[in-house]
């Protein structure tokens, strides 16, 4: 999957000696998540999304640039919504490792401002449950 990967602070300096981030410290990471108490899915996506990006980058530098090119992969295979939990997986690590110049924002998913069609529209008045729809079509 991954060996490591080296982090380093803003652009690449040539001769600058980065920080490698090992098995052992997403291991060290898997046991912060399990003592902060999140769920067992949780943590296996959190360590499955951090392995994808480090497989992703190989042995090349963690730079922030990286980091992005990895978002503009993802939003090329995979939803926005899908696309932030691998980022929140990928923050959350950061800021575990403290390097948060390395965070990366979220992508903006847009609500759907209308309610379809064939959703059923419903208000609950004292009888029970009545639909709406019907009433609006007829006063259309």
């Amino acid at each position: 999957m991954y060996e490591y990967a080296t982090i380093r602070m803003g652009k690449e300096v040539e001769g600058m000696n980065g920080l490698k981030i090992k098995r052992t410290e997403v291991e060290e990471f898997k046991k912060y998540l399990i003592m902060e108490e999140k769920s067992k899915i949780t943590i296996k996506k959190y360590i499955h999304d951090i392995g994808c990006f480090l497989s992703y980058i190989g042995k090349n530098p963690v730079t922030k640039e990286r980091i992005i090119s990895y978002k503009e992969s993802l939003q090329k295979k995979y939803s926005a919504r899908s696309v932030n939990t691998m980022l929140a997986s990928l923050n959350s690590f950061f800021r575990w490792l403290d390097h948060p110049e390395f965070l990366v924002k979220q992508l903006k998913i847009q609500q759907q401002a209308f309610c379809l069609e064939e959703k059923e529209l419903t208000t609950a008045p004292a009888g029970g449950r009545r639909p709406l729809l019907p009433a609006v079509r007829l006063a259309g």
